[in-house]
Order: structure tokens, then sequence, then C-alpha cells
């Protein structure tokens, strides 16, 4: 039996002369029956734009166990097809349990399938959860990358999935002196950014560190992906690491109780900060970080029964965030007496 699967690919076009609009696409699986003649990705005209968001079912009824290639094409408002992009992928059988038997890894360059070092495996299963120590001795000093992989218990091996790590030599590890971070959205990059207002050390936690982010040119309501990477003190940016986030706007205020969403109240406040949350999918408990107007963090945790005690904070503006999941909100808090 085969199933269906649900991919999600971003889409972009560029003639050599200016960027078109994507009006149609189509995809086929290893075999290219020609172009204009392939499977179609439906596309509505309220979504016609120069970078694509598509999400669609992939009919696989017809194709075999194994590895395949699955190819998509583009074609622009002036109907110029682009140049097909691959991905491969695989399809196993859905009939039975399939457990994972073997794993393996290598660093750097892949020696072959089968032929990294063991992952040993206590109880074949269908999820594993292994801690194992890897092997550095002949590794340099510098970035490397780590790979690893899982034969199941039809004999098929996983695509490899990895991660970069740094190695540092015996004079002592080196310590993080700084973060650069931009953000990623539907209009482009915004500028980078540096903080560096903590104490350098091996291991810095952005929670910790009193981070709050230059979010001046960011839109409310529009999605955002955080990249972020660190310095050391021998010169030597980490590899990037990323967040996807929608950026709200926290209503504040007395008048905004009977809306929908979130707001606080009172505002101005004395001493208590009461959370007002009529959302229908709303959660038991929302994390929030008040922040002084020169963006230090001067309190953080949990909203206990709705409210936050804000006693024994100077007074004036704060910036308040507040995050439910992968959504963050923000908005301003006067204490005043």
């Amino acid at each position: 039996m085969k199933i269906n699967i649900f991919i999600f690919l971003i889409l972009g076009y560029c003639s050599s002369v200016l960027s078109q609009k994507i009006v149609k696409a189509e995809y086929f699986i290893d075999g290219d029956k020609g172009i204009g003649k392939n499977t179609p990705i439906s596309i509505a005209p309220a979504d016609y734009k120069e970078d694509l968001l598509l999400s669609f079912n992939v009919n696989l009824n017809n194709i075999s166990s194994g590895m395949h290639t699955l190819y998509l094409r583009v074609q622009d408002e002036n109907k110029h097809w682009s140049i097909v992009s691959p991905q491969l992928f695989q399809v196993v059988s859905t009939l039975g349990v399939i457990n994972i038997v073997k794993a393996e890894y290598f660093i750097d360059s892949d020696p072959g399938i089968g032929l990294g070092k063991n992952i040993s495996i206590n109880s074949p299963t269908a999820e594993q959860s292994i801690t194992f120590d890897l092997d550095l001795n002949s590794l340099k000093t510098g970035l490397h990358t780590f790979y690893a992989r899982v034969k199941d218990s039809n004999n098929i091996w996983s695509f490899v999935s990895n991660q970069n790590f740094y190695l540092t030599d015996d004079a002592g590890i080196a310590k993080v002196k700084s973060f650069e971070y931009y953000f990623k959205g539907t209009n482009g990059n915004s500028p980078s950014y540096i903080f560096s207002s903590f104490a350098p050390a091996s291991v810095v936690e952005l929670n910790n560190a009193d981070l709050l982010a230059n979010v001046s040119e960011l839109e409310y309501d529009k999605q955002y992906t955080l990249y972020i990477r660190a310095l050391n003190d021998n010169g030597k940016y980490s590899p990037y690491s990323t967040l996807l986030f929608t950026f709200k706007k926290l209503n504040t205020g007395i008048d905004n109780l009977q809306s929908a969403g979130l707001s606080v109240y009172p505002n101005p406040v004395a001493d208590y900060l009461y959370l007002n949350d009529n959302r229908p999918d709303r959660t038991s408990s929302l994390a929030y970080s008040l922040y002084d107007m020169q963006g230090k963090k001067v309190s953080e945790g949990q909203f206990e029964q709705n409210r936050i005690d804000l006693n024994g904070l100077a007074l004036g503006n704060y910036i308040l965030i507040i995050k439910d999941g992968e959504t963050i909100y923000k908005g301003e808090v006067l204490l005043k007496k």
C-alpha cells in the first residue's frame, strides 16, 4: 500500500531582466513527460507572486518502494519556465511495524552506507533516543560537521541528519563574546545587530543574558525568521541558529478588556498587572519578560493566577514581552504609584 505525502516547497523564479510572478507549477517523479505536460500544482490567482510557499499532495500510488526523485518547475507570467528543482525522497511500505535496528555516524566525510562508526542500539523500536560518545581523536581544531543515519527492519537506510560543531584545542575553551542577529521576512532581511552586553563565557544562555532584540524594522502580524550566531574570542563564528515566529502587538489598557485576544490592566499600574486572555485556544500559563527602556531585563516568569507582581521595580515605562509557544506579543506598561 502506498500513501500520499504532504510537501512544503518555497519557490523562487528570476528572469535575466527582472523578477516575474509565478503563475503555474508542475511536478513529476523520476521521468519528465515534457514541459507543461506533467502533474499540475494548483496556484490561485491571489497567490501569484515572485516567491511562493506551496503545499500540495504528491500521488505515490504507482511508485515502487525505494529511492526516487521529485522534480518541480514553475512558469512565470511571461510564460517562461524555470529549470527543474530536484528533491530526493524514499518510499517505504506501510505494512507492519518498522523498527530502527542499526545506526551509524561519521564526521565531515561519508565513508559509504554501512561503513560509518557504529552506534549501539539495545532494543529495536520505531523511535530511538540514544546517548553515545563521539571519537574526536583524529580531528583538528576548528569547525566540523557530525552526520548520522539509521537502518530499519526492512534493511532501508534513512537520509543523513547533520549538526555543525566547533572543536577547540587543549589551551582552553573559547568564550562567547558577542551575538550577531538579523530578521528575515517576506520583504527581505533586516539590518544586522550586535549584542555584547554580557560577561564573556564558554556557555551563554540568551534567556539569562538580558537580550531584548531590536525589532524596530518589523511589522506587526507578520511572520519572520530570526537568524542568530555567536562570535568567540578566537574570532570564530558559530553556524546560524534560526527561530520562526509571528510578531504580535499586545493590546494594553483597561479599555481593551472587552475585545478578543490578550490585554493587560490596569495601565498605568501601581503593583499588580493582570492579564485578560479571551482567546479560545488560550494556554494555562504564559511566560513573560519585562525590560526597562534601556533594554535591560528586570523581571521574568509566568503569569500566576493571571497576574504578575511589579512591586519593588522603579517607577517608569517598561516593555512587556509575552510568549505563547512560537508567538511573541509586545506592549508597553507604565509603573506609577
